[in-house]
């Protein structure tokens, strides 16, 4: 038989009470009519069609055979449907049984209406299409076929399809519903408690809506779905979506928050959009930009940049290698990792901000509304710049370049072998330190430490209680104002103006001292003291300066001056030899104190104005 057409069908005439088979045999000229011979027998209900042929038919004959089945108006209780043919088409229109088996191979199956409580496809070389309501199982087995099929019972236990180098397609309703294929497309409808789809080497569309638990798996094939690796998802529970080589972009935006989102990806991109209560994301060599929305958000990637906008009501992690991270984030703690790349964006963090870094820049904004509770700051080899603003804050870098803008209660920068710049206004204590970098900073504190080696301090500070300034060779030059300001240096100058309540200490060696001293009118008795060697030492104070002054040079041939540049005739001299000049000077006893030194070989010049 060259090719065959199997038709079944149930009579629409309510007179038909007995089944009937019809058949027609097509046959090519060199075949003899009388070669060819059907019987068609009943026994007690089951019917006999046998097709006797020619003996042997030669390839130059062709022989075509066309049956159409038609079952009775009155169709109660059948029990079986089994058809297995070869090169023959099946349709089948109307039918219910309690089982269905059809096979065939090189044919096509094309149902319009079978109902059975277990239906078995099976096809080769072929398709199978059509309606079919099973009301227990249908299972659809295909090989380098299509299958396309309506099988819609919500009733029904499960669906399975089997395809290998075919695609499936179709709408498929069951409280299980299961799809395999090899070197396929899946695209289907969906509907289910649960839906497994696996694949390989192809890829998956569709769209789901499932009660309970979706997977969907393949390799070398995107997703693309409606639900949500390409798509749309809304999941109740847990999404789980993971490929390799490829792209992720989808929308997971449940109604109700979705417990858990887990995406991974193997040299892939991850974009698309994201809501539930905890999220994971980790990728190798890719690229990460969300938009999420949870509880908990996770993003781990190596060897790539993290960016996108996150809103977390705990705790954002974002760690990665060899990429930047560039973000806006809102969330209670947030934590942000990374090396050989830089660390960018907005953060509004309510309790902890940490961000860490090698030999890349961090610069950020990180000004919550309310203050944040704590915000640490490390970069190994890097540039540290941004706004920050906190309770308390604490930046570290080596071998680096510190430059923010800080408001906190608190703040610590440590620098080493590299300078600290920036603007700070700090309730409490600020603390700058660093070896082998200058300081240049613009700041007002409670209290403020400027620490550094081999490096000169230089700009404007302002401290309510006390201002430290220490450094080694290296000058210091700042425009300073505090209760009580002490400067050491050594091999470094010292120049500046200080504003001062209480009292001012500066020492160092080899280098000259000049300074500008106003005071507070905090106190009737401010002190201060300047000392050197060998080299100058100059102090401009106020005319109207009360005190005593103790004002020397230890080198016999080194000058040393006392002088009131406003005349006004209240100094009083109790030793006046040339290179020592104690007195007082004013009216109010006791009063300040200044004391100058300088030894070997520098002059000595104390002037009020």
């Amino acid at each position: 038989i060259v090719s065959g057409h199997i038709s079944i069908l149930r009579t629409i005439n309510p007179s038909v009470t007995f089944p009937t088979i019809q058949v027609a045999v097509y046959y090519s000229g060199n075949i003899y009519p009388s070669d060819i011979r059907n019987t068609i027998n009943n026994d007690t209900g089951t019917y006999h069609h046998t097709l006797f042929t020619p003996t042997y038919i030669q390839p130059s004959q062709r022989l075509t055979v066309c049956w159409t089945v038609v079952l009775p108006y009155a169709w109660a209780r059948a029990k079986m449907l089994k058809i297995n043919v070869q090169n023959s088409r099946v349709d089948i229109v109307r039918l219910s049984f309690q089982e269905a088996w059809i096979n065939t191979t090189n044919a096509e199956i094309e149902i319009l209406g079978l109902t059975a409580a277990s239906v078995r496809l099976e096809a080769k070389n072929s398709q199978i299409q059509g309606n079919v309501i099973a009301n227990h199982e249908l299972t659809v087995q295909a090989y380098n076929s299509l299958v396309n099929l309506v099988s819609r019972n919500p009733t029904a236990e499960k669906i399975v399809v089997r395809a290998t180098n075919g695609t499936v397609l179709g709408k498929y309703l069951a409280k299980n519903v299961m799809v395999e294929t090899v070197r396929g497309q899946v695209s289907i409808q969906a509907e289910a408690e649960e839906v497994t789809v696996n694949n390989t080497d192809g890829p998956i569309g569709g769209s789901y809506r499932v009660a309970k638990a979706l997977t969907l798996k393949t390799t070398n094939g995107l997703v693309d779905v409606d639900a949500g690796i390409f798509g749309s998802y809304s999941v109740a529970k847990t999404l789980k979506l993971e490929t390799t080589n490829a792209l992720v972009n989808v929308a997971a935006e449940a109604e109700e928050t979705t417990e858990k989102i887990v995406v991974r990806a193997m040299n892939g991109t991850i974009l698309g959009r994201y809501r539930a209560k905890n999220i994971m994301v980790e990728t190798v060599r890719g690229h990460v930009n969300i938009k999420a929305e949870a509880e908990g958000v996770t993003v781990n990637n190596t060897d790539g940049p993290i960016g996108g906008s996150y809103r977390v009501v705990k705790a954002l992690a974002l760690k990665t290698t060899n990429g930047l991270v560039d973000v806006d984030a809102k969330a209670e703690d947030v934590d942000v990792r990374t090396t050989n790349g830089g660390i960018f964006g907005s953060y509004n963090v309510a309790k902890t901000l940490k961000l860490e870094t090698t030999n890349a820049l961090v610069n950020v904004a990180a000004e919550a509304e309310e203050a944040t509770e704590k915000i640490v700051v490390r970069a190994m080899n890097g540039t540290i710049l941004g706004k920050y603003l906190a309770k308390n804050i604490m930046v570290e870098t080596v071998r680096g370049h510190v430059s923010i803008q800080a408001e906190a209660e608190g703040v610590t920068v440590n620098n080493t072998d590299g300078p600290i710049g920036g603007s700070y206004r700090v309730v409490k204590a600020l603390t700058l330190k660093t070896t082998n970098g200058l300081v240049d900073a613009d700041a007002k504190a409670e209290n403020v430490e400027v620490r550094t080696t081999n490096g000169a301090i230089s700009g404007s500070y302002h401290a309510a209680e006390i201002l430290k300034l220490v450094t080694t060779d290296a000058l210091v030059r700042v425009a300073a104002e505090a209760g009580e300001v002490q400067v050491q240096t050594t091999k470094g100058a010292i120049y500046g103006d200080y504003a001062i309540g209480y009292s001012l200490a500066m020492e160092t060696s080899y280098e000259e001292i000049q300074a500008n001293v106003t005071f507070l009118n905090r106190t009737r008795y401010p002190v201060v003291s300047a000392s050197t060697t060998n080299e100058k030492v100059y102090l401009s104070l106020p005319a109207n300066f009360s005190g005593h002054f103790d004002v020397r040079s230890l080198d016999y041939t080194s000058y040393v001056n006392v002088r009131d540049e406003c005349n006004q005739g209240d100094i009083v001299f109790e030793i006046n030899n040339g290179y020592i000049m104690i007195g007082t000077k004013g009216t109010y006893y006791p009063g300040g104190q200044v004391v100058m030194r300088s030894n070997w070989g520098g002059g000595v010049d104390l002037v009020f104005v």
